[in-house]
């Protein structure tokens, strides 16, 4: 361990720590005995955390003569210059538009004082602009074209950051179709086309190509293992499935069953397919959408609620503990969530239920009832949950009940 009045110098470029300690300080062993040369003085150090030798031996010999932030800036600045394990300096890993741009940060320990540059473009001495912005700016961070815009203007030379390798591996990439490929993006899939405005306006709100549509009737299993295929092939992997389509029509009751269950089924296997673990996937989470008529019985919407009760059976069923290794080692987690009647399309049919009087028994019934309709937004915030919430696997969400209730099963022992 050191003393607390050391002079630690810290920094980061891609992962690796550099730090120099200067000779007058005293250096302490993990005993607590302070380090001494032969004539007796105490020793300066320098810690790498990559095996990069060149930079440690610079900084040591820079450390010498100059002081902790000189001496790092100098191993820092060596590791630039050799391309250190390709990932550090010019000619590093580039973008997705083939341009390479470098981050760097220093950092005194005695002052407290830091700088640090990212994504600076067309400049290859990267630690030294970083010590640039802690030594003659009041910032601690400059970006992008900013960044290279006070690099000029403190005499450091614009160039190209390029190399035949950066540019190769780029072309390569792009060949691969873009793979890996590292953004969040969400692939949305209907039968009807206003999923594409949807996707359009995600576009326009969180960046071009964040989200894809795909016109998919989800009763056709060619066509929605298309929709997987697609997704991966396009982003590299998988995170989330939503099972989410539905309808609400007790005169089809059979197409009903076809959407509001049998797709889910076939969504889930589609999702260890091409997310699960044992198969090459990373794992993930299957959100269902459910329905309190999947909790509470209700009469007056047989078809619909049975197909809600067996999403919620489903759902626990492929967390219960007794379930195949197929399902258990796919590293995925599976919740239902489960609101009240919500303000969507699914409400605006005309046909509810097979006769006139029927279906207004069961408009009157639905509106009625103390929770009101809520809002989707309010159902995608427990979405949200279930994706973050690592502890819930098999969990019903009611929402609004009011507030979100996570229902108990029955605790029967399994005789299976």
């Amino acid at each position: 361990m050191v003393s607390a009045n050391l002079v630690l110098l810290v920094i980061v470029i891609s992962g690796t720590w550099h730090i120099a300690i200067p000779a007058q300080q005293q250096v302490k062993t993990m005993e607590g005995k302070a380090t001494k040369s032969a004539a007796g003085l105490e020793q300066p150090f320098i810690l790498n955390t990559w095996p990069f030798i060149n930079a440690t031996i610079k900084g040591w010999e820079t450390l010498q003569t100059g002081n902790a932030v000189d001496a790092v800036a100098a191993g820092c600045a060596q590791c630039e210059t050799e391309q250190c394990d390709s990932t550090v300096g010019y000619g590093n890993s580039p973008d997705e538009n083939g341009e390479s741009t470098l981050d760097a940060m220093i950092m005194n320990g005695l002052t407290h004082e830091a700088g640090s540059v990212a994504g600076l473009r067309r400049v290859k001495d990267a630690i030294a602009v970083a010590r640039a912005v802690m030594e003659y700016t009041k910032h601690t961070l400059l970006v992008g074209d900013l960044a290279t815009k006070f690099a000029i203007e403190m005499g450091f030379k614009e160039e190209d950051l390029s190399t035949p390798a950066s540019i190769n591996k780029w072309k390569e990439w792009k060949g691969n179709n873009c793979q890996p490929n590292f953004r969040q993006a969400v692939i949305i899939v209907d039968c009807n086309d206003a999923g594409k405005e949807v996707a359009a306006e995600f576009c326009l709100k969180h960046g071009s190509g964040k989200a894809l549509f795909v016109k998919a009737d989800v009763t056709s299993n060619e066509q929605l293992e298309a929709a997987f295929k697609l997704a991966v092939d396009t982003f590299g992997h998988l995170d989330v499935v939503a099972n989410n389509a539905g309808i609400f029509n007790e005169t089809e009751w059979s197409l009903m069953v076809d959407i509001n269950l049998k797709a889910v089924i076939a969504g889930t296997y589609l999702a260890i397919k091409y997310m699960g673990k044992n198969n090459g996937g990373q794992g993930g989470v299957i959100i269902n959408t459910a329905s309190i008529a999947g909790i509470l019985p209700f009469g007056l919407l047989l078809s619909y609620s049975a197909t809600k009760w067996a999403v919620v059976g489903f759902t626990q069923s492929f967390a219960d503990p007794n379930a195949s290794d197929y399902v258990k080692n796919s590293g995925i987690r599976m919740i239902a969530v489960c609101p009240h009647i919500t303000q969507t399309n699914i409400f605006g049919s005309k046909v509810l239920c097979p006769d006139e009087q029927w279906d207004n028994a069961a408009r009157s019934a639905l509106l009625k009832r103390d929770e009101g309709i809520i809002a989707p937004e309010e159902v995608a915030a427990e979405f949200i949950r279930g994706i973050e919430d690592d502890s819930l696997n098999g969990a019903a969400l009611v929402i609004p009940s009011p507030g979100v209730q996570k229902i108990k099963y029955p605790d029967y022992e399994a005789k299976f």
